[in-house]
């Protein structure tokens, strides 16, 4: 009777016994099994998490509040297995296993996830049906033929599907619907996907409304939005559109949407609504250089400025490589051709480098065509009257103090630049002594191409190479102080202090040249999340009349970014190769 008693006190106890395991308190989870998946993805957002090192640390360090190490019930064990199950199943593991086991270390419960991951599915073919166009179905035949033999998981699968979409769109199938199946073969390793499209019909644009106006005249705003008579809808047209609106600046916000016209079966209406700036602003700001000292702005704009989306711009800087410099400038769209913009621009500005002093007072009249999204050329007419107060070389070049330059300036930029990778490349030519009784006559060239490449998610390789070259048509050769080229400081040459790169006459003065060469690389790496280093090396230097490429200076050198609202905060020490001398530049804004 006493061994039946004491069968059923134990079998009562146990659940209990069992039961008051939990809630456990998980010190370290292991995984073990996975060859596909790396333990550190697993865990990311396990629902069972162990102890991290920085809790350990607060616990022992005082005067930090401490944390409370979560509990845990058989359910989060249970939605664990589940968690693993579900990550290797959209990464094509259809028969993966999972099993857990806890042990206990003195009052530490450890946790350890077993995986067996068995075959991974991969995509055997894939077939395209649609309702009524071979033409499109072939299309997307050749488009999705690239994913056969991949892996099939579900970001695969996800990049299939939204590749057929956006082929249909593109192809003008506004409303398009696609729907599939899916056929796993016997052994569950192989999947054949079946996609089936109704198209549906072609759409044309028909109707673009512009809604938000309240200054700015609607006839102003479609000029800039050319259509054609029968214009297929492609979703490239929404940021097309949005682009060239945005070109006026003149809004704040823009949104483009694209609807069917009720009641038809194949025209869409493209609707377009703004947010307008206010009419009157005012900017203003102020920073430090070691070159430029302190740098001061003050800028108003008015918008709309006696219509036409016309924009009046009003700016005075001040720093110590310019005490002041005014400009008065104008800039509207111009009727003649969509994305044509035409500006006058007054200024009075006056110049102190190291090497000369002057003052500037003219006007620029510009045309700058927008082509795409990615390039823009300008036409300028620049003419200023210059009193050159001092140079280096005033009076071994004979250089006037008083003189008029006027120039046809004509620039292209092409900037092919998405976050920090692509390239950008800004090519300028200038032809001085057009009219207006220009005292010097020149060509000049200046070529800048900048190649960003990212090598990780925090580390980018950023390249810049510039070349420029200066040609006289007097028979004195004589070339503009202000025109020449120098290299060093913060912008250029690294190594070297601002201008201190040039050509050297006998009076050991610095001319400055008529050729120019500059090649800087940079490995820019993110430590945290506003705070960058990088490693540079910079080439280059000056010639009076002809390059000599075996004649190049080099430096080498680090620095810390700092990103701020203003930009990045730029602190660089750079030493010349052979020579030991170090430079330390701080600056606002990146080198290029």
């Amino acid at each position: 009777m006493k061994k039946y008693i004491l069968f059923l006190i134990i079998i009562i106890i146990m659940p209990f016994k069992l039961a008051a395991n939990y809630p456990l308190k998980i010190t370290k989870v292991t995984i073990e099994g996975n060859k596909s998946i790396s333990a550190n993805e697993i865990k990311s957002d396990l629902p069972i998490q162990g102890v991290s090192i920085i809790k350990r640390l607060k616990k022992i360090i005082p005067f930090i509040e401490k944390e409370q190490d979560p509990l845990y019930y058989e359910v989060d064990f249970i939605n664990a297995l589940k968690y693993i199950e579900n990550l290797y199943q959209k990464n094509g593991f259809l028969q993966v296993q999972v099993s857990y086991k806890i042990s206990y270390n003195k009052d530490k419960a450890l946790v350890n996830f077993y995986l067996e991951e068995n075959n991974r599915i991969t995509i055997d073919s894939i077939s395209i049906n649609t309702e009524k166009s071979t033409e499109i179905q072939d299309i997307l035949e050749k488009k999705t033929n690239k994913w056969i033999n991949n892996n099939f998981t579900d970001n695969e699968f996800y990049h299939i599907k939204n590749q057929i979409e956006k082929e249909c769109l593109e192809n003008s199938y506004l409303m398009q619907t696609v729907s599939y199946t899916l056929a796993i073969n016997t052994d569950t390793t192989r999947v054949h996907i079946s996609f089936n499209i109704k198209e549906g019909e072609q759409y044309q644009i028909q109707k673009i409304d512009v809604k938000g106006l309240d200054h700015i005249a609607e006839k102003t705003v479609k000029g800039q939005l050319p259509i054609r008579q029968n214009t297929m809808y492609k979703p490239s047209l929404a940021d097309y559109y949005y682009n060239q609106i945005n070109q006026l600046n003149h809004f704040k916000s823009i949104s483009v949407d694209t609807d069917p016209i009720d009641g038809s079966s194949n025209e869409a209406a493209i609707t377009i609504k703004v947010h307008e700036k206010s009419k009157h602003q005012f900017r203003s700001g102020i920073g430090y250089g070691l070159e430029d000292k302190v740098r001061a702005f003050i800028e108003y704009n008015q918008y709309n400025f006696l219509g036409n989306a016309r924009q009046l711009q009003i700016s005075i800087k001040s720093s110590a490589l310019e005490p002041w410099n005014i400009n008065l400038k104008t800039r509207e769209p111009l009727p003649l051709r969509h994305s044509l913009y035409g500006t006058i621009n007054p200024f009075w500005m006056k110049q102190k480098e190291n090497i000369y002093e002057i003052e500037r007072l003219g006007y620029i009249l510009g045309l700058t065509q927008h082509i795409n999204v990615a390039n823009t050329y300008q036409l300028l007419y620049l003419f200023e009257h210059d009193h050159l107060y001092t140079a280096e070389v005033f009076e071994t070049d004979e250089l006037l103090p008083y003189y008029n330059k006027s120039s046809v300036y004509l620039s292209w930029f092409s900037n092919y630049l998405k976050t920090n990778k692509g390239i950008s490349n800004n090519i300028s030519l200038l032809r001085s002594g057009i009219g207006f009784n220009s005292q010097y006559h020149f060509f000049r060239l200046l070529n800048n191409t900048q190649i960003y490449y990212p090598l990780t998610s925090r580390n980018t390789l950023a390249f810049q190479a510039k070349y420029g070259s200066i040609t006289s048509f007097d028979n004195d050769k004589i070339i503009p102080i202000e025109e020449r080229f120098f290299a060093g400081g913060a912008n250029s040459i690294r190594g070297w202090s601002r201008n201190e790169i040039s050509p050297i006459n006998e009076n050991d003065e610095k001319t400055g040249g008529n050729k120019l060469f500059e090649l800087s690389l940079e490995n820019r790496y993110l430590l945290l999340k506003d705070l960058e280093f990088a490693l540079f090396l910079d080439v280059g230097n000056v010639w009076s009349k002809k390059e000599d490429f075996s004649d190049l200076l080099k430096s080498a050198g680090f620095g810390m970014r700092y990103y701020t609202i203003l930009g990045p905060i730029r602190l660089d020490f750079a030493r010349p190769v052979n020579i030991d001398k170090w430079q330390f530049y701080l600056q606002i804004g990146q080198s290029f």
